[in-house]
């Protein structure tokens, strides 16, 4: 399922989202969560209507409330701690990725962790630790102080993940580089599935942005979790493809036909959602349409699905093949260099 986002301000953001698995998703919440579902919604509200970066900043919201409820009755404030805890740390990492004039400056690293509100790495032995190896430090640190403030609220989950897939929309992201994004959404949906692990849009989403980086392996994973909780259209799609890069030409062909099997009722929903989208700021169109129009989609699926399937996908697509120098972050944060090559 693909839609086109037109904001109120200066460009296009492509937001996906399986709409359908994530009202069933909320509908599921506990009674007792019914307020920071609201809130889930409204974010995605907002995400709909082009107001990325304001929606963002709702999930984070939502998050912090959620910690500030599981505070009640502490003698101190150990989740909403958690939660300042683990935002700073996403915010201070993004030291380790300078850009603009000091890209290509050799780091201080005693000196930035120094200098840092963040204490991962406070006492930790620097000498020979690279760039990436603290940024990844920073991101896991990060991910286990924001699951820990959440703990096992399933809003909560869906509030990580949505965060997550903002992290490359919004502009202020960008200008950290978009690689940077698709790093922190990384993070970002490790932690909502820490916090839910039947979070199966989670699992879709990390499983198609470690797909893209080359980690196969555990990007199957993911999307064969991802079905066993709620199969999807576009997360079998998805699993076809990985299938196809490991070469395991049986299992793509079984995942292309679960897809086909429901790809019918995907296209009836994307017709249904074109009504509504003459009238609104939404404008629905057919995924191969989509990313023919907005080239490839960072958070989206891994490939163009055809409008009429005839045959299983090649491993012919975006995701790196299995066996390449393919990375599981970005080129310019591969182990052991730290260029300003970007992808």
């Amino acid at each position: 399922m693909a839609y086109r986002i037109e904001p109120h301000h200066a460009g296009t953001v492509a937001w996906l989202l399986v709409l359908a698995g994530l009202s069933a998703t909320l509908a599921a919440a506990a009674a007792d969560e019914q307020a920071s579902v609201d809130r889930v919604r409204y974010a995605m509200d907002l995400a709909q209507r082009g107001a990325v970066c304001s929606a963002r900043a709702e999930f984070r919201n939502v998050l912090a409330s959620i910690a500030a409820a599981r505070d009640a009755g502490q003698p101190a404030a150990p989740y909403s701690t958690a939660f300042r805890e683990g935002w700073k740390a996403i915010r201070e990492a993004d030291d380790f990725a300078p850009l603009g004039p000091q890209a290509d400056v050799q780091l201080d690293l005693k000196r930035i962790v120094a200098a840092h509100a963040t204490t991962v790495l406070a006492d930790a032995h620097l000498d020979g630790m690279t760039p990436l190896d603290a940024l990844q430090t920073y991101y896991a640190y990060a991910a286990g102080r924001l699951a820990f403030a959440a703990g096992h609220d399933s809003a909560a989950s869906l509030a990580l993940y949505g965060w997550g897939r903002l992290e490359i929309a919004c502009p202020t992201t960008a200008k950290n580089g978009s690689g940077l994004g698709a790093a922190r959404a990384i993070a970002l949906e490790r932690a909502a599935l820490a916090v839910d692990p039947a979070n199966h849009l989670a699992a879709n989403e990390l499983g198609v942005l470690l797909a893209r980086y080359g980690q196969l392996a555990e990007a199957r994973q993911l999307l064969v979790q991802s079905v066993s909780a709620a199969p999807t259209a576009e997360t079998w799609y998805n699993l076809s493809i990985v299938y196809a890069k490991l070469g395991q030409e049986r299992e793509s062909c079984r995942a292309y036909e679960h897809y086909r099997a429901l790809a019918g009722n995907v296209r009836t929903a994307l017709d249904e959602g074109a009504k509504i989208g003459r009238a609104s700021t939404i404008r629905w169109v057919q995924p191969a349409v989509f990313m023919r129009e907005s080239g490839p989609d960072p958070l989206g699926s891994l490939a163009s699905k055809p409008e009429s399937p005839q045959k299983p996908p090649s491993a012919a697509t975006s995701v790196p093949p299995a066996g390449t120098s393919a990375s599981p972050w970005p080129a310019w944060l591969k182990p052991k260099t730290f260029s300003r090559e970007t992808q």
